[in-house]
């Protein structure tokens, strides 16, 4: 028996071995990763691609990024009615089916996340369950509810709404602990009880086909099948630390085999899950394992910092990525199964040795590297993944890189200076480096972060103040360039950071604000490309690495992204977080293949196709040392990418590398709104357009991108009508919405899909804010209608309150007119007659009197009669309103003026328009007019002297009248007989607001009237 036992344990240390050295790309999730609770009893897979979870705690739905909790809330009306979940079960629908410890089963929509509750216990007259301690619930494809509970089982219709009957075993005595309820095919349905083995259930006619309660002879009231996996045609049932396997022929189970694993002999196997290559995933209570099925093999998985040995594993489920939930008492953890082409090297197998952060990795043979770090040199084997500090080297402080001289001699470069480093010996000296290579004892006690050999020389850059020392080891002999020196070889600065081979051989130097082209041949600069803000060319200073892909050098910058300079048209390209990448923070940059380029960041690696701007971006949980990088960490070695960073490095086998990526689901899972300064949540997956009430000011849309390989998902947004371009929603997945209006908001979403291409227009939403009542079309419409008719009645109430008093107005100049007519007309016929009476017996006196002097007091009498009837004739004109026209007056002039000259000695020319504006004077502005006109013929009669009088009426933008003459004009003493003549002229003019203008010249004089038409009429 001794043979056979060493045997067993030397196979399981082999497999041990294998298991370990084989790197898990493993995530747990607990309270730091917001599952607020332990004890998570199962897990699944929703057709949108959520994992739901059971726990004591409530229901958990995660989407990769986080997790929200559905639980019992006294102040919710459809909360679950109790928070410890025993199990969940998916329906044919949308709905989650929840079986809790006190609460029944309730319902949540996998879509709508609402909450019902479905089944209660039993009450009088109604029908219920038995009691509420319910373990299991499942729904098959009839859309039955199979409910199992400590000591019953139930079958639920949710189509009839109403319990069925089905057969139970007549030899069972007790009461009915389900264990498990498991689908066998689409026909079959496998139920677990403790202590009786498995009922194996027909779905149609809900008999029973089988009972499997006996294993090799074991009786049956020893039988407890704990669960229950269909591989192929193989059904697994696991009872105690055994998996029997057998086949289901005609419904009925046959035996195959029985597989023992020693390794788990002292466990229990609680759960099994089916895998892919016919292996069977194992869940016991310390730890899981997996059985490959063919070779029979178990290898149990060893993981101290995920899967501890005293974990009890309940549940175990495979997602449609490839991985492995485990549900346990303490955590919910995932293995990703998938082939990792990544390798993260932090500690030595023991665990003993950790690295801290690592600057920089040098390549010690095919199989080892040193890796340069904070507290010490390290030696890593990358076959076997064993670590080892190298001894004295953690007094040294950071060591920033080394240099291989021999097979057993190295130079290291540490924050303490220059020392060798003899291997085999384990020696570590500076004297040691001063005896071999005396011309160092000036720069002993510099550091230097980079070393690049070129023909017989080596250079080194210095990351402080020393610039680039030149060292020609064979000649012993070392010479400085330092910026500001009158040896610099054209540097533009001394801080540098790397120094990197072009295609051609040059050696490109990398400062903070420039970057140096440097011929090794000359030892002297022969190109700079400075750094200029805001003015084209790079995005960011701080330069880490480059890379010549023969036609552009791809510089990455701390900031920028990878700026690209096109070494003959000196045109740029840019490669930045809006293109995909992970983080615009870039230290390493290492080729892959033809267009592709692989970068490290300041938050993950990127594989960029450097033509079409493609990123794949990959993370901690991908399988990396962590998501930070370092600056000259970057090496390529034996079809192998390595990347320092601040927990050790990471490895890329190029020879494993596929893409493993599965394609995703994205949805907008959750919208909140604040309305009144209440917060509203709506949860959809499938939102169209959706209606805000009034008032509302801001929203928020919580986005799931459902991968669970990277939780990284990037997403970005676009509100038509209002951005240009696409805006990012952040790390957390959500797009705020902020002083809202009411209105449409038509909102685009990309996002960036495992191929690393950007996705657009198939995620959106349409949000319409409603408007408040009187913010409404038809409130605004009423509101203008209103105006319009208040507007129409005030115009109305003005109209009439005008044409009032226009009427009023016309009234009164109608009455005015008649009473002037009637004084006009009385005037004529009373006075005008008695006067021209008077005239005629003055007349007929004048012949009978033969007294000379009283003919001559009688022919006075007769001129003032007439004198007074030619005025009288002038008021009665004035008066009368039949006479109220432009053209009236202007004939009324031309006539009297013929008139008044009709016994003068002149020529008169009287020159009046072809057209008059047909406009209306009234009498007063008539009598005005005329009298100055009057006045100004009566004054040339009386002093001028003129044989020429020429009067010109203009009707053009006023009314001018111009009285002219030949004569003498106004001389000098004459203006006593004039003067008041010509104030009435000008004091008539004053009551028509007209101007008066008089000019004296040697040809006479000018009397000009101009009379506005507005005072005029």
């Amino acid at each position: 028996m001794r043979l056979p036992l060493i045997l067993i344990i030397s196979f399981l240390l082999l497999v041990l071995k294998t298991a370990n050295s084989q790197q898990l790309n493993v995530k747990t999730y607990s309270f730091a990763e917001g599952l607020n609770t332990y004890n998570i009893k199962k897990s699944l897979q929703d057709k949108y691609g959520f994992i739901w979870l059971a726990t004591q705690d409530g229901v958990y739905r995660f989407d990769g990024t986080s997790f929200e909790a559905y639980k019992k809330n006294e102040d919710v009306k459809n909360s679950l009615r109790e928070n410890f979940i025993f199990d969940i079960a998916l329906g044919n629908d949308e709905n989650l089916y929840i079986a809790s410890f006190n609460g029944g089963v309730d319902v949540i929509n996998i879509r709508t996340q609402k909450v019902t509750h479905l089944l209660s216990q039993k009450k009088e007259n109604e029908e219920g369950l038995p009691n509420l301690w319910i373990t299991k619930v499942f729904c098959d494809t009839k859309n039955n509810l199979w409910i199992g509970a400590q000591d019953f089982l139930k079958i639920y219709s949710l189509n009839e709404q109403k319990f069925k009957d089905f057969q139970l075993p007549s030899n069972l005595n007790t009461d009915i602990n389900v264990l498990f309820i498991r689908p066998v095919n689409e026909n079959l349905i496998a139920v677990g009880i403790n202590n009786y083995g498995v009922l194996f259930y027909d779905i149609n006619s809900l008999t029973i086909q089988d009972s499997l309660i006996r294993l090799e002879g074991i009786q049956a009231d020893n039988i407890t099948v704990n669960d229950l996996a269909v591989i192929n045609d193989s059904c697994y049932i696991s009872s105690g630390s055994n998996i029997f396997s057998g086949a289901i022929n005609n419904r009925r189970w046959v035996m195959e085999r029985k597989i023992t694993i020693p390794a788990i002999s002292n466990n229990v196997i609680n759960c099994l899950a089916a895998g892919k290559d016919n292996a069977l995933w194992l869940g016991t209570n310390s730890g899981i394992g997996k059985l490959e099925l063919i070779k029979t093999q178990f290898s149990p998985i060893v993981n101290n910092e995920f899967l501890n040995a005293d974990n009890f594993i309940t549940d175990l489920f495979l997602d449609r990525e490839n991985g492995l939930w485990i549900s346990s008492l303490k955590n919910l953890i995932r293995i990703n199964l998938a082939v990792s082409p990544f390798t993260a090297y932090t500690k030595s197998k023991d665990g003993n040795t950790r690295m801290n952060h690592i600057y920089s990795l040098i390549p010690v043979s095919k199989t080892q590297l040193f890796a340069c770090g904070t507290d010490g040199l390290y030696l890593s084997d990358l076959i076997t993944g064993d670590i080892n500090k190298i001894k004295g080297t953690a007094a040294l402080g950071i060591i920033h890189c080394v240099l291989k001289m021999d097979d057993d001699t190295w130079l290291v470069s540490s924050a303490d200076g220059m020392y060798v480093y003899q291997q085999a010996i384990g020696v570590l000296s500076k004297d040691l480096l001063l005896k071999l290579y005396p011309e160092w004892k000036p720069f002993i006690s510099h550091f230097f972060n980079k070393t690049v050999k070129s023909g017989d020389k080596i250079y080194w850059a210095n990351e402080g103040q020393g610039g680039l020392l030149i060292w020609q080891p064979e000649k012993h002999m070392i010479t400085q360039k330092k910026a500001g020196s009158a040896f610099s070889g054209g540097l533009p600065e001394n801080h540098i950071h790397n120094l990197k081979f072009d295609r051609d051989g040059f050696i490109w130097i990398l400062f903070d604000n420039a970057v140096a082209k440097f011929d090794p041949s000359l030892d002297s600069t022969i190109q700079i490309i400075n750094y200029k803000r805001n003015q084209g060319g790079f995005n960011s200073g701080i330069f880490f690495d480059m890379y010549d892909d023969d036609s552009v050098l791809w510089f990455g910058t701390y900031g920028g992204g990878i700026n690209g300079y096109n070494k003959k048209t000196g045109e740029w390209k840019y490669i930045t977080e809006q293109d995909g990448l992970c983080n615009n923070a870039v230290y390493g940059i290492l080729p892959e293949k033809d267009s592709v380029f692989w970068v490290s960041t300041n938050n993950g690696i990127s594989r960029v196709n450097y033509v079409t701007k493609k990123c794949l971006n990959y993370f901690v949980e991908d399988g990396l040392q962590d998501n930070s990088f370092d600056e000259t960490g970057a090496l390529a070695f034996e079809n192998r990418l390595f990347f320092a960073g601040v927990n050790g490095f990471t490895s890329v086998d190029l020879d494993n590398y596929y893409n493993t990526s599965y394609p995703f689901p994205v949805y907008i899972k959750r919208l909140e709104y604040i309305r009144q300064d209440k917060k509203v949540v709506l949860n959809d997956l499938e939102w169209k357009k959706i209606k805000l009430p009034a008032g509302t000011s801001s929203a928020t849309i919580w986005l799931s991108a459902l991968s669970y390989t990277s939780s990284r998902p990037r997403f970005s947004y676009l509100i038509k009508g209002f951005q240009d371009e696409y805006l990012p929603a952040g790390e957390k997945n959500k797009i705020e919405l902020n002083a809202l209006n009411h209105g449409n908001y038509e909102i685009d979403i990309r996002y960036l899909n495992e191929q690393g291409e950007f996705v657009e227009g198939q995620v959106g939403i349409d949000i319409e804010i409603l408007p408040f009542w009187y913010q409404t079309w038809w409130f605004r419409l009423l509101v203008l209608l209103f105006s319009l008719l208040a507007v129409f009645f005030v115009v109305r109430l003005i109209y009439i309150s005008r044409l009032r008093k226009q009427r009023a107005v016309l009234e009164r100049q109608l009455a005015v007119q008649l009473e002037r007519q009637r004084i006009s007309s009385e005037m004529h016929d009373d006075i005008g007659a008695g006067l021209s009476g008077i005239k005629l017996l003055t007349e007929m006196t004048k012949g009978k009197v033969k007294d000379e002097t009283a003919g001559a007091e009688i022919e006075k009498i007769y001129q003032s009669v007439g004198d007074i009837s030619a005025k009288m004739k002038e008021v009665i004109w004035s008066l009368n309103t039949e006479n109220d026209q432009l053209s009236s007056l202007i004939s009324y002039i031309q006539r009297q003026a013929r008139l008044w000259l009709e016994h003068y000695p002149c020529e008169l020319t009287v020159t009046i328009p072809d057209e008059i504006p047909d406009l209306e004077l009234n009498g007063e502005s008539r009598r005005n007019i005329f009298l100055a006109i009057k006045e100004a013929v009566h004054n040339i009669i009386k002093h001028s002297g003129a044989d020429k009088v020429n009067i010109e009426i203009t009707c053009k933008e006023n009314l001018k009248i111009s009285v002219s003459d030949n004569g003498k004009g106004i001389q000098p003493g004459d203006t006593s007989d004039m003067g008041n003549g010509l104030k009435n002229m000008q004091q008539r003019m004053q009551n028509l607001n007209g101007k008066f203008f008089l000019q004296n010249n040697d040809n006479g004089l000018t009397l000009l009237f101009e009379i506005p038409y507005k005072q005029a009429v």
